[in-house]
């Protein structure tokens, strides 16, 4: 299977839209990043952990 056969099957791109003038600090944060897609996967992924754990009490 080739590559781009893979990633089309096994992949999901999401795109997301910052407005420059009111987003600046967070799009500089991000490129300051070296892996934005780990970095935004352990966020979302912190989140939910917190949320698990407070609906669970």
């Amino acid at each position: 299977m080739s590559g781009e056969k893979w990633k089309q099957n096994n992949t999901t791109r999401l795109c997301i839209r910052f407005v420059n003038k009111l987003d600046r600090d967070i799009i500089d944060w991000l490129f300051q990043q070296p892996n934005k897609t780990d970095y935004l996967r352990g966020l979302i992924r912190k989140d939910m952990d917190s949320k698990e754990l407070k609906s669970n009490k």
